[in-house]
Order: structure tokens, then C-alpha cells, then sequence
């Protein structure tokens, strides 16, 4: 886990990564799209986990903050299972003072690389309701090796009712170690229920460019006539790669992501937490 100090990012930069405009509800009155809580809490989620990587707290606090709710997290590498950002950083806290002398394995993308992590959360206003799914990825500070082919990150979620909700978009915000802003990076493909993203896996000035980021899948209410307590689950899927060559295409379904390269894809790695589910209140 990771405490860095804050960089701060120009708002026009921010707007470029995370399309929203910042001139709030006066938008209506002029005849332009709002800006919804699904908006703000979507800001405010991957510049806080930009500027704070590892900070499940932080990260909790700037989503409640911006209207969010219901945020529960999978943490393969503390062993934590729908747990509260409070839990994870006990659980971090506790695997820290226990730690021993790191990986020792001769396999060219350690195991301890990057850490991957999953989460849902909700917002509702005037404007609408959402669940929104949400996958992150962080490399190790000393972790320096990024070339070809692209990273991928993806999204796939699974029993959602269509008659309730619909995909309404989704965001990808990357960093590098020093939580400046990364933009190399598009979407692969997408469905009503999943998408996939090339990240453009690169190092400047022995640093990861695409070091951190979040990957933001939304649905929106659609309709009303389904049960409430009915929960979504959705899994996220990060692929490391290195010192290959070529292009892949790709495959996603819930808890399952693959990746086929028409080149070498050299030394491959891909992580994910176990299938994640919402926490609707009772």
C-alpha cells in the first residue's frame, strides 16, 4: 500500500480523462446535460485513488462526499471479501507487521508486480439511480517494466436484470508513480455488460506510466418492477505483459478474461478478485 503526497491535476486536465463538466446544476437551466451524482462520485473516485493509490479510507471518504453510498470492496491481497474500506486497511495494516522478505520467485513478472482490487458502490439523485463497478490495478513501486504489447483492464458483471438497468458508460483514469495523469490508453470493446481497455504499458524516466488507475463500469435505472434486494456481481481483470511484441484480442465474461496474442505476448500476468457482488440496503 501506498502513501504519496498529493500531486494536484488542473481541472481541464480531469475533465479531458473523466468527461464531466464542473459547472454543476446550472447545466439544466441552460439546456446542457447535468452533472449527476454518478458523475461527481465517479471524479471523485478515480482522483482519489490517482493521488492516493492503496487508500481504501481516502477513497471511501471522497465517494460518500460526492454522494455515493453502499461501497464495499474485494482485496485478493489481504484476503478481504465485500469488506469496508476500515476492514481492508486493518487487514493491510496487519499483513504490513507480519511481513517477511517479499517474493523470491525467479518468474520474470513477480508475483508481487501489481495487486488488483474490486468494488461496487451507489448514487441516486434528481437525476437518476446507479450502481456503479469498479476494478483497480497498482504496480509496485519498484516494479519497472513496461513495453509491448498493451496492458488490459476489463469489466464483466452478470445478473443484472435489464428490465431495471442499463449500461450508461464507463471511465478509465491511469497514473504513473508520481500520480500524474496517463492518457494512452482505448476502449477494446464493450457489451450492455462488460468492456475491455488497451492500456499502452510504457516506462519514462525508469517509471511506469500506467503505474495505478480505476476502471468504472455504470448502470442505470431504467425500470422498478424487479426486487431491490436482488444483488449484481461483477468481476474486474487486469494482464500485465512484457518484452513480447504484436497485438491481442480479447474475451470477457463474469469471472473469466482471455487475452490471444498474434504476437509474442511474452511474459504474461493477469489477476483479479473473486466475483464481487453489490450491497443494496435492506
Amino acid at each position: 500500500m501506498r502513501h504519496r503526497k498529493s500531486t494536484l491535476v488542473a481541472a481541464a486536465t480531469a475533465a479531458a480523462l473523466i468527461p464531466l463538466s464542473l459547472t454543476g446544476a446550472a447545466n439544466a437551466a441552460s439546456g446542457k446535460a447535468p452533472v449527476t451524482a454518478k458523475d461527481r462520485a465517479a471524479k471523485a473516485y478515480a482522483e482519489s485513488w490517482q493521488e492516493r493509490p492503496g487508500d481504501y479510507l481516502a477513497l471511501e471518504k471522497a465517494v460518500k462526499k460526492a454522494g455515493g453510498d453502499s461501497l464495499r470492496f474485494n482485496v485478493p491481497a489481504v484476503g478481504m471479501e465485500n469488506a469496508t474500506a476500515s476492514q481492508v486497511q486493518k487487514a493491510y495494516a496487519k499483513a504490513e507487521n507480519a511481513h517477511g522478505d517479499g517474493d523470491v520467485s525467479t518468474k520474470d513478472v513477480p508475483s508481487d508486480a501489481f495487486q488488483v482490487s474490486g468494488s461496487w458502490y451507489h448514487t441516486q439523485d434528481q437525476y437518476g439511480e446507479w450502481w456503479t463497478a469498479s476494478g483497480h490495478w497498482n504496480f509496485r513501486d519498484d516494479f519497472v517494466n513496461g513495453s509491448a504489447p498493451d496492458d488490459a483492464s476489463g469489466i464483466a458483471l452478470d445478473e443484472v436484470d435489464k428490465k431495471c438497468w442499463e449500461n450508461d458508460g464507463d471511465n478509465l483514469l491511469a497514473a504513473d508513480w508520481q500520480n500524474e495523469p496517463y492518457d494512452q490508453m482505448w476502449r477494446h470493446s464493450s457489451s450492455p455488460t462488460s468492456n475491455i481497455w488497451n492500456i499502452r504499458d510504457r516506462v519514462q524516466g525508469f517509471a511506469m506510466k500506467a503505474d495505478h488507475g480505476t476502471h468504472l463500469l455504470h448502470l442505470r435505472r431504467v425500470g422498478y418492477n424487479c426486487d431491490n434486494n436482488d444483488k449484481m456481481a461483477a468481476s474486474y481483470h487486469y494482464e500485465h505483459n512484457q518484452d513480447g511484441s504484436g497485438g491481442w484480442g480479447a474475451s470477457i465474461s463474469i469471472g473469466v478474461m482471455t487475452l490471444s496474442y498474434n504476437g509474442s505476448g511474452g511474459d504474461t500476468m493477469q489477476k483479479s478478485p473473486k466475483v464481487f457482488y453489490n450491497n443494496p440496503a435492506s
